[in-house]
């Protein structure tokens, strides 16, 4: 996509750069983001911040499909990381919504897994669908805006598959913060309505079983417990202990040290397939390029196409997903 788009800065010295590029600013994008979605989630709910998100990232995939400069890609990379929540608040929602220890581990490993299911779907979407007009000439014609934007296709495709998880979302999904737990749904409850009539349980749901306790008339006063362990140790002087372990910072750093590997890696290997075997020599090749060129014996990359491309990252997430589910 980057070799194909005019203008200066997609010559054939800078593609590697802003691939790079457009795949660090989607990740800086949610780092930045996660902290502010958090307290949006905080303020507003786990669903509504999960169902913006999903919007937004509607937003982000039409603005790349109709992107027709570098800059204009980079702009909707970092528009998708900023308006994505799923970082912290799916976490959160899975964390909330388990019922206890067994549940907690089941959830936290299923993200993954469907997480890694996605990046086998979105390879095949991406080699198989772009650039329609040259690889399906009797479907997509020249002249069309099919040709006029070559990745708009898995685009679309794409907000097709948002969209529907929006939907189910705004039906299906349950409120899980405290605080908004227990607000009547419309939408839920019309779904609830909805499942029980294809389990024959009829139209009416269980709420007319339940009846409001009665007040009880007394004088004797509850003790007053505090909300929180952290407040408890404040009460009695006690500095609250720091979350902050050393235990908690290397298991940080050891994320972050993967992160760095995953998106240098989500950067270098499609631009290295797609390099030519023997591309020609960079204008201004560094010394250090040079002999990590002589000691690597690397001439080029194995020119592949868009589909075939989207075959070996294709593999890389079946291994993932495998390994996901058997080993871990």
């Amino acid at each position: 996509m980057v070799k194909s788009l005019s203008g200066p800065e997609s010559s054939e010295d800078n593609i590697g750069i802003y691939a790079g590029l457009m795949v660090s600013v989607f990740t800086f994008g949610e780092f930045v983001g996660a902290p502010l979605w958090a307290q949006v989630s905080d303020r507003i709910g786990r669903k509504p911040t999960i169902l913006i998100g999903s919007m937004g990232a509607v937003f982000s995939a039409l603005l790349f499909g109709f992107s027709t400069s570098i800059p204009m890609v980079i702009a909707a990379r970092a528009c998708a990381g900023l308006l994505n929540p799923n970082l912290g608040v799916v976490q959160t929602f899975v964390g909330e919504l388990a019922m206890g220890k067994e549940d907690e581990a089941k959830g936290f490993s299923v993200v993954p897994f469907l997480r890694g299911l996605g990046t086998i779907i979105g390879p095949v979407i991406g080699g198989y669908l772009a650039e329609p007009v040259k690889n399906y000439p009797s479907l997509f014609h020249e002249g069309t805006i099919w040709d006029k934007f070559p990745y708009l296709l898995p685009n679309l495709v794409v907000v097709v598959f948002l969209l529907s998880s929006c939907t189910l979302g705004l039906f299906c999904l349950e409120e899980v913060h405290p605080e908004f737990r227990d607000q009547v749904d419309i939408r839920w409850t019309l779904a609830s309505r909805i499942r029980n009539i294809f389990r024959g349980k009829g139209w009416n749901t269980d709420e007319g079983r339940y009846t409001s306790l009665r007040a009880d008339e007394t004088d004797v006063e509850a003790p007053v417990t505090p909300a929180s362990p952290t407040e408890a140790l404040e009460e009695r002087g006690v500095k609250p202990p720091s979350a902050f372990t050393r235990q908690v910072k290397l298991q940080i750093l050891s994320m972050a040290i993967q992160g760095f590997l995953k998106v240098s890696i989500l950067a270098i290997v499609p631009v290295f397939l797609a390099t030519p075997s023997e591309p020609d020599q960079p204008q201004n090749p560094t010394r250090g390029s040079q002999v990590i060129r002589g000691i690597l014996g690397i001439k080029g990359g194995f020119r592949l196409d868009t589909m075939n491309t989207s075959n070996v990252l294709l593999s890389q997430a079946v291994t993932a997903v495998i390994g996901q589910r058997r080993l871990w």
